[in-house]
Protein backbone atom coordinates (compact mmCIF):
# COMPACT_ATOMS: atom_id res chain seq x y z
CA UNK A 1 0.00 0.00 0.00
CA UNK A 2 1.09 3.29 -0.23
CA UNK A 3 1.18 4.55 2.71
CA UNK A 4 3.26 1.70 4.06
CA UNK A 5 6.05 2.72 1.40
CA UNK A 6 5.97 6.14 2.58
CA UNK A 7 6.04 5.54 5.88
CA UNK A 8 8.98 2.69 5.31
CA UNK A 9 10.97 5.37 3.55
CA UNK A 10 11.26 7.58 6.71
CA UNK A 11 11.45 4.89 9.14
CA UNK A 12 14.94 5.09 9.18
CA UNK A 13 15.32 8.71 9.97
CA UNK A 14 12.51 8.64 12.45
CA UNK A 15 14.21 5.84 14.32
CA UNK A 16 16.94 8.02 14.85
CA UNK A 17 15.33 10.51 16.38
CA UNK A 18 13.52 8.07 18.82
CA UNK A 19 16.83 7.27 19.98
CA UNK A 20 18.12 10.62 20.31
CA UNK A 21 15.24 11.60 22.42
CA UNK A 22 14.85 7.81 24.38
CA UNK A 23 17.75 6.41 24.13
CA UNK A 24 20.10 8.31 26.51
CA UNK A 25 18.38 7.39 29.66
CA UNK A 26 15.38 4.31 29.67
CA UNK A 27 13.37 3.70 32.42
CA UNK A 28 14.83 0.29 34.54
CA UNK A 29 11.97 -1.83 35.11
CA UNK A 30 8.31 -1.68 35.48
CA UNK A 31 5.68 -1.53 38.43
CA UNK A 32 2.57 -3.44 38.94
CA UNK A 33 0.43 -1.94 41.45
CA UNK A 34 -3.23 -2.51 42.48
CA UNK A 35 -6.12 -0.32 44.58
CA UNK A 36 -6.49 -4.09 46.35
CA UNK A 37 -3.97 -6.35 48.27
CA UNK A 38 -3.99 -8.39 46.00
CA UNK A 39 -4.41 -9.56 42.09
CA UNK A 40 -6.90 -12.22 41.53
CA UNK A 41 -6.72 -13.73 38.48
CA UNK A 42 -10.23 -14.80 38.32
CA UNK A 43 -11.84 -11.62 39.11
CA UNK A 44 -12.77 -8.80 36.65
CA UNK A 45 -10.35 -6.23 36.50
CA UNK A 46 -9.87 -2.65 34.67
CA UNK A 47 -6.11 -2.35 33.69
CA UNK A 48 -4.13 1.09 33.05
CA UNK A 49 -0.51 0.91 31.16
CA UNK A 50 1.40 4.03 31.61
CA UNK A 51 4.12 4.63 28.91
CA UNK A 52 7.66 6.46 29.24
CA UNK A 53 7.24 10.00 29.77
CA UNK A 54 10.32 11.57 30.80
CA UNK A 55 10.11 14.24 28.44
CA UNK A 56 6.70 14.92 29.17
CA UNK A 57 7.68 14.62 33.48
CA UNK A 58 4.68 12.49 35.45
CA UNK A 59 1.85 13.50 33.16
CA UNK A 60 0.79 10.53 31.37
CA UNK A 61 0.80 8.86 35.09
CA UNK A 62 -0.77 11.97 36.41
CA UNK A 63 -3.59 11.51 33.76
CA UNK A 64 -3.67 7.59 34.23
CA UNK A 65 -4.03 7.89 38.06
CA UNK A 66 -6.93 9.97 37.82
CA UNK A 67 -8.81 7.54 35.42
CA UNK A 68 -8.05 4.82 38.03
CA UNK A 69 -9.42 6.97 40.38
CA UNK A 70 -12.49 7.34 38.48
CA UNK A 71 -12.67 3.76 37.27
CA UNK A 72 -12.33 2.77 40.83
CA UNK A 73 -15.33 5.35 41.86
CA UNK A 74 -17.33 4.47 39.19
CA UNK A 75 -16.97 0.69 39.35
CA UNK A 76 -16.28 -0.28 42.68
CA UNK A 77 -16.67 -4.16 42.60
CA UNK A 78 -13.46 -4.32 40.26
CA UNK A 79 -10.02 -3.95 40.98
CA UNK A 80 -7.98 -1.84 39.35
CA UNK A 81 -4.59 -2.53 37.98
CA UNK A 82 -1.57 0.08 37.04
CA UNK A 83 1.18 -1.53 35.21
CA UNK A 84 3.49 1.71 34.37
CA UNK A 85 7.13 2.16 33.69
CA UNK A 86 9.74 3.32 36.17
CA UNK A 87 10.82 6.94 35.35
CA UNK A 88 12.63 8.19 38.14
CA UNK A 89 14.18 5.65 40.41
CA UNK A 90 12.48 3.20 42.99
CA UNK A 91 11.89 5.94 46.08
CA UNK A 92 10.75 8.49 44.10
CA UNK A 93 8.56 6.26 41.76
CA UNK A 94 7.20 4.73 45.16
CA UNK A 95 6.26 7.67 46.27
CA UNK A 96 4.22 9.50 43.87
CA UNK A 97 1.94 6.26 43.74
CA UNK A 98 1.51 6.01 47.21
CA UNK A 99 0.03 9.01 47.13
CA UNK A 100 -2.65 7.22 45.79
CA UNK A 101 -3.28 4.44 47.69
CA UNK A 102 -2.31 1.87 45.89
CA UNK A 103 -0.79 -1.48 46.57
CA UNK A 104 2.66 -2.62 45.19
CA UNK A 105 2.70 -6.05 43.75
CA UNK A 106 5.45 -5.76 41.81
CA UNK A 107 9.22 -3.82 40.77
CA UNK A 108 10.11 -5.83 38.33
CA UNK A 109 13.82 -5.41 37.13
CA UNK A 110 13.02 -6.19 33.24
CA UNK A 111 12.14 -3.43 30.56
CA UNK A 112 8.68 -3.42 29.72
CA UNK A 113 8.19 -4.68 26.05
CA UNK A 114 5.24 -5.75 24.15
CA UNK A 115 6.00 -9.10 24.63
CA UNK A 116 6.35 -8.95 28.42
CA UNK A 117 3.42 -6.44 29.12
CA UNK A 118 1.22 -9.43 27.06
CA UNK A 119 2.69 -12.41 29.92
CA UNK A 120 1.22 -9.88 32.42
CA UNK A 121 -1.92 -8.98 31.21
CA UNK A 122 -2.52 -12.86 30.88
CA UNK A 123 -1.81 -13.31 34.57
CA UNK A 124 -4.66 -10.69 34.98
CA UNK A 125 -8.28 -11.50 35.35
CA UNK A 126 -10.79 -11.36 32.43
CA UNK A 127 -10.27 -7.13 31.78
CA UNK A 128 -13.50 -5.01 31.53
CA UNK A 129 -11.08 -2.26 30.42
CA UNK A 130 -7.66 -1.83 28.81
CA UNK A 131 -6.43 1.46 28.96
CA UNK A 132 -3.05 3.20 27.44
CA UNK A 133 -1.47 6.29 28.49
CA UNK A 134 1.50 6.95 26.11
CA UNK A 135 2.97 8.31 23.64
CA UNK A 136 1.97 6.93 20.26
CA UNK A 137 2.67 7.00 16.59
CA UNK A 138 0.26 5.69 13.69
CA UNK A 139 2.36 3.04 12.44
CA UNK A 140 3.88 1.49 15.42
CA UNK A 141 1.47 1.78 18.29
CA UNK A 142 1.50 3.14 22.08
CA UNK A 143 4.96 3.49 23.64
CA UNK A 144 6.44 1.39 26.72
CA UNK A 145 9.55 2.07 27.31
CA UNK A 146 9.88 4.13 24.62
CA UNK A 147 11.80 3.44 21.09
CA UNK A 148 11.07 0.52 19.70
CA UNK A 149 9.59 -0.82 23.08
CA UNK A 150 5.82 -0.82 21.40
CA UNK A 151 2.46 -2.50 21.82
CA UNK A 152 0.96 -3.00 18.39
CA UNK A 153 -0.44 -5.00 15.92
CA UNK A 154 2.80 -6.72 15.75
CA UNK A 155 3.30 -7.67 19.08
CA UNK A 156 3.89 -11.60 19.75
CA UNK A 157 1.30 -13.61 21.48
CA UNK A 158 -1.83 -10.81 21.22
CA UNK A 159 -4.02 -13.64 19.77
CA UNK A 160 -3.41 -14.78 23.55
CA UNK A 161 -5.89 -12.27 24.68
CA UNK A 162 -8.82 -12.95 22.84
CA UNK A 163 -11.43 -14.25 25.17
CA UNK A 164 -9.92 -12.66 28.39
CA UNK A 165 -12.24 -9.58 27.90
CA UNK A 166 -15.89 -9.22 30.02
CA UNK A 167 -18.91 -8.43 28.33
CA UNK A 168 -18.97 -4.94 28.51
CA UNK A 169 -15.18 -4.35 27.85
CA UNK A 170 -13.36 -1.66 26.59
CA UNK A 171 -10.17 -0.13 25.15
CA UNK A 172 -9.36 3.15 24.66
CA UNK A 173 -5.64 4.35 23.74
CA UNK A 174 -4.71 7.60 24.94
CA UNK A 175 -2.28 8.87 22.50
CA UNK A 176 -1.22 10.24 19.33
CA UNK A 177 -2.59 8.97 15.69
CA UNK A 178 -3.85 5.41 17.87
CA UNK A 179 -7.02 5.65 15.41
CA UNK A 180 -5.51 5.53 12.42
CA UNK A 181 -4.14 1.02 12.12
CA UNK A 182 -4.44 0.37 16.14
CA UNK A 183 -7.62 0.98 17.26
CA UNK A 184 -9.63 -0.61 14.48
CA UNK A 185 -6.75 -3.41 14.54
CA UNK A 186 -7.44 -4.22 18.22
CA UNK A 187 -11.60 -4.11 17.50
CA UNK A 188 -10.84 -6.61 15.06
CA UNK A 189 -8.66 -8.94 17.10
CA UNK A 190 -10.49 -9.08 19.88
CA UNK A 191 -13.88 -8.09 19.21
CA UNK A 192 -14.40 -5.23 21.41
CA UNK A 193 -15.15 -1.51 21.25
CA UNK A 194 -11.77 0.29 20.60
CA UNK A 195 -11.07 4.38 21.20
CA UNK A 196 -8.49 5.90 19.30
CA UNK A 197 -7.01 9.29 18.42
CA UNK A 198 -6.98 10.37 14.86
CA UNK A 199 -4.72 13.54 15.65
CA UNK A 200 -2.59 14.62 18.34
CA UNK A 201 -3.76 14.11 21.80
CA UNK A 202 -2.63 16.58 24.62
CA UNK A 203 -3.20 17.19 28.12
CA UNK A 204 -6.17 18.70 30.40
CA UNK A 205 -6.40 20.79 33.37
CA UNK A 206 -9.46 21.32 35.46
CA UNK A 207 -9.67 25.14 35.81
CA UNK A 208 -11.32 27.12 38.71
CA UNK A 209 -14.38 27.66 36.12
CA UNK A 210 -15.17 23.96 36.66
CA UNK A 211 -13.92 23.46 32.52
CA UNK A 212 -10.85 21.74 31.12
CA UNK A 213 -8.65 23.41 29.29
CA UNK A 214 -5.37 21.87 27.34
CA UNK A 215 -2.40 23.70 29.07
CA UNK A 216 -0.28 25.86 27.09
CA UNK A 217 -0.09 29.31 26.03
CA UNK A 218 -3.24 31.17 24.67
CA UNK A 219 -5.69 28.11 25.24
CA UNK A 220 -6.79 28.58 28.82
CA UNK A 221 -8.61 31.91 30.35
CA UNK A 222 -6.07 34.60 30.85
CA UNK A 223 -7.48 35.13 33.57
CA UNK A 224 -8.03 32.86 36.88
CA UNK A 225 -6.12 29.87 37.90
CA UNK A 226 -6.06 25.78 37.89
CA UNK A 227 -8.29 24.58 40.48
CA UNK A 228 -7.12 23.88 43.74
CA UNK A 229 -10.22 20.98 44.07
CA UNK A 230 -11.77 19.04 41.33
CA UNK A 231 -15.54 19.59 42.36
CA UNK A 232 -17.61 17.99 39.47
CA UNK A 233 -15.73 15.23 37.74
CA UNK A 234 -15.84 12.58 40.68
CA UNK A 235 -19.00 11.80 43.09
CA UNK A 236 -16.64 13.06 45.96
CA UNK A 237 -14.20 16.11 45.39
CA UNK A 238 -10.77 15.78 45.41
CA UNK A 239 -8.05 17.70 45.98
CA UNK A 240 -5.51 19.07 42.85
CA UNK A 241 -2.46 18.69 44.80
CA UNK A 242 0.56 17.80 43.08
CA UNK A 243 2.15 15.22 41.95
CA UNK A 244 -0.73 13.21 43.09
CA UNK A 245 -3.01 15.40 40.99
CA UNK A 246 -7.12 14.03 39.95
CA UNK A 247 -7.04 16.87 37.72
CA UNK A 248 -5.00 16.06 34.43
CA UNK A 249 -6.70 14.05 31.60
CA UNK A 250 -5.61 13.49 28.31
CA UNK A 251 -7.57 14.29 25.38
CA UNK A 252 -7.40 14.93 21.59
CA UNK A 253 -6.31 18.21 20.12
CA UNK A 254 -9.19 19.86 17.72
CA UNK A 255 -6.45 20.60 14.40
CA UNK A 256 -4.87 17.91 12.55
CA UNK A 257 -1.72 16.51 13.76
CA UNK A 258 2.20 18.03 12.91
CA UNK A 259 4.53 16.82 14.39
CA UNK A 260 7.38 13.95 14.12
CA UNK A 261 5.33 12.25 12.17
CA UNK A 262 4.49 14.74 9.50
CA UNK A 263 1.98 17.48 8.89
CA UNK A 264 -1.37 15.60 8.40
CA UNK A 265 -4.26 17.42 5.94
CA UNK A 266 -6.98 15.71 8.10
CA UNK A 267 -8.13 14.56 11.32
CA UNK A 268 -10.89 14.07 14.32
CA UNK A 269 -10.76 15.94 17.07
CA UNK A 270 -11.71 13.12 19.47
CA UNK A 271 -11.05 9.21 20.34
CA UNK A 272 -13.25 7.69 17.90
CA UNK A 273 -14.93 4.43 18.38
CA UNK A 274 -14.43 1.40 16.28
CA UNK A 275 -16.58 -2.19 16.50
CA UNK A 276 -15.10 -4.68 14.23
CA UNK A 277 -18.06 -6.58 13.87
CA UNK A 278 -20.51 -3.52 13.51
CA UNK A 279 -22.67 -2.34 16.23
CA UNK A 280 -23.71 -5.29 17.93
CA UNK A 281 -24.34 -5.93 21.99
CA UNK A 282 -20.44 -5.90 22.79
CA UNK A 283 -20.04 -2.80 20.49
CA UNK A 284 -22.77 -0.89 22.73
CA UNK A 285 -22.27 -2.23 26.20
CA UNK A 286 -18.58 -1.17 25.84
CA UNK A 287 -19.49 2.26 24.72
CA UNK A 288 -21.81 3.03 27.43
CA UNK A 289 -18.99 2.05 29.97
CA UNK A 290 -16.13 3.57 28.18
CA UNK A 291 -18.51 6.84 28.51
CA UNK A 292 -19.99 6.78 31.84
CA UNK A 293 -16.46 5.86 33.43
CA UNK A 294 -15.06 8.83 31.41
CA UNK A 295 -12.79 12.00 33.37
CA UNK A 296 -15.89 14.56 32.34
CA UNK A 297 -17.51 17.20 33.49
CA UNK A 298 -20.21 15.26 35.35
CA UNK A 299 -19.59 11.67 37.65
CA UNK A 300 -20.78 9.03 35.45
CA UNK A 301 -22.63 6.07 37.10
CA UNK A 302 -24.94 3.60 36.07
CA UNK A 303 -28.33 5.71 37.23
CA UNK A 304 -27.26 8.82 34.94
CA UNK A 305 -29.91 10.35 33.59
CA UNK A 306 -30.36 10.70 30.25
CA UNK A 307 -29.29 14.58 30.46
CA UNK A 308 -25.89 13.91 32.99
CA UNK A 309 -25.10 11.04 29.60
CA UNK A 310 -25.27 13.73 27.30
CA UNK A 311 -23.31 15.88 28.60
CA UNK A 312 -20.97 12.93 29.02
CA UNK A 313 -20.94 12.50 25.10
CA UNK A 314 -20.34 16.03 24.39
CA UNK A 315 -17.58 16.36 26.18
CA UNK A 316 -16.05 13.83 24.61
CA UNK A 317 -16.19 14.82 21.46
CA UNK A 318 -16.07 18.68 21.97
CA UNK A 319 -13.16 20.51 21.80
CA UNK A 320 -12.26 23.61 23.65
CA UNK A 321 -10.77 26.80 23.51
CA UNK A 322 -9.40 29.76 25.93
CA UNK A 323 -12.56 30.87 26.70
CA UNK A 324 -14.76 28.37 26.38
CA UNK A 325 -16.40 29.76 23.76
CA UNK A 326 -15.68 26.78 20.77
CA UNK A 327 -16.90 24.17 22.97
CA UNK A 328 -20.25 25.79 23.88
CA UNK A 329 -20.77 25.95 19.54
CA UNK A 330 -20.09 22.56 19.46
CA UNK A 331 -22.07 21.48 22.28
CA UNK A 332 -25.02 23.68 20.25
CA UNK A 333 -24.47 22.39 17.26
CA UNK A 334 -24.90 18.72 18.28
CA UNK A 335 -28.04 19.94 19.42
CA UNK A 336 -29.20 21.63 16.44
CA UNK A 337 -27.87 18.97 14.18
CA UNK A 338 -29.53 16.23 16.16
CA UNK A 339 -32.83 17.83 15.60
CA UNK A 340 -32.73 18.88 11.94
CA UNK A 341 -30.91 15.23 10.83
CA UNK A 342 -27.84 16.90 9.86
CA UNK A 343 -25.01 14.23 9.82
CA UNK A 344 -22.53 16.19 8.31
CA UNK A 345 -22.08 18.83 11.86
CA UNK A 346 -18.30 18.42 13.17
CA UNK A 347 -17.04 20.36 15.86
CA UNK A 348 -13.31 19.57 14.17
CA UNK A 349 -11.59 22.63 13.14
CA UNK A 350 -10.03 21.00 9.87
CA UNK A 351 -10.74 18.48 7.24
CA UNK A 352 -13.33 16.09 9.15
CA UNK A 353 -11.64 12.15 8.31
CA UNK A 354 -14.47 9.95 7.05
CA UNK A 355 -14.97 6.77 9.35
CA UNK A 356 -17.15 3.65 10.11
CA UNK A 357 -17.35 1.73 12.81
CA UNK A 358 -14.12 -0.41 11.25
CA UNK A 359 -12.00 2.15 10.02
CA UNK A 360 -11.24 5.48 7.78
CA UNK A 361 -10.08 6.57 4.34
CA UNK A 362 -6.83 7.87 4.99
CA UNK A 363 -3.39 7.48 3.19
CA UNK A 364 0.13 8.47 4.42
CA UNK A 365 2.00 9.63 1.29
CA UNK A 366 4.88 11.82 0.95
CA UNK A 367 5.07 14.89 -1.41
CA UNK A 368 8.23 17.64 -2.29
CA UNK A 369 8.24 20.75 -2.09
CA UNK A 370 11.03 23.34 -2.91
CA UNK A 371 11.71 26.89 -1.96
CA UNK A 372 15.27 29.07 -3.24
CA UNK A 373 17.33 27.02 -0.74
CA UNK A 374 15.94 23.45 -0.06
CA UNK A 375 13.88 20.88 -1.61
CA UNK A 376 11.78 19.09 1.61
CA UNK A 377 9.60 15.96 1.71
CA UNK A 378 6.54 16.60 3.22
CA UNK A 379 4.54 13.65 4.64
CA UNK A 380 0.98 13.31 6.65
CA UNK A 381 -2.27 11.86 6.00
CA UNK A 382 -4.69 12.54 4.07
CA UNK A 383 -8.37 11.29 3.13
CA UNK A 384 -8.91 9.68 0.51
CA UNK A 385 -12.57 10.15 0.09
CA UNK A 386 -14.31 13.27 -0.96
CA UNK A 387 -17.58 13.02 0.51
CA UNK A 388 -18.74 14.65 3.20
CA UNK A 389 -17.55 13.02 6.86
CA UNK A 390 -20.40 12.35 9.23
CA UNK A 391 -17.78 10.65 11.51
CA UNK A 392 -18.79 13.29 14.20
CA UNK A 393 -22.40 12.98 14.60
CA UNK A 394 -22.63 9.29 13.86
CA UNK A 395 -20.12 8.53 16.95
CA UNK A 396 -22.33 10.67 18.91
CA UNK A 397 -25.38 8.57 17.64
CA UNK A 398 -23.82 5.40 18.71
CA UNK A 399 -22.61 6.82 22.12
CA UNK A 400 -26.65 7.92 22.59
CA UNK A 401 -27.89 4.64 21.15
CA UNK A 402 -25.51 3.16 23.92
CA UNK A 403 -27.10 4.46 26.45
CA UNK A 404 -29.52 1.98 27.20
CA UNK A 405 -27.36 -1.03 26.73
CA UNK A 406 -26.71 -3.56 29.21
Amino acid sequence: MTHLKNYKRILFSLSLVLLTVFGAERAEAFIVASFAPNIDSNAETRVIVIGRGKDMGRQFAQAAMGKALRLREYDPSRNVVVISIREDGTARDRTFFERFGVTFHRFDTALLSGKVLVQELKKIGPMASLEFFSHSGWAVGPGLEGGDYRFNLETEGLTQLAGRFTRDAFMIVHGCNSGYQMAPGFSKLWGIPVAGSLGATDFQQYFQDGIWYHHNPGQFPSNGQWASRNSTSYESPLNCSEPGSPCYRMKSDNTPYQGIYGKFQTGLGFYKFFCANGEDAACLRGVRKAVLSSVSVVPGRESASITEYRALAKDWLCGNSDSGSRRKSCEDGIDSASASGNRTFTGFRGNSLNCSLTGCTWDYNCSRSSNWFTIMEVCGMVNTSRAPSTAFMDDYALMMRAFNAR
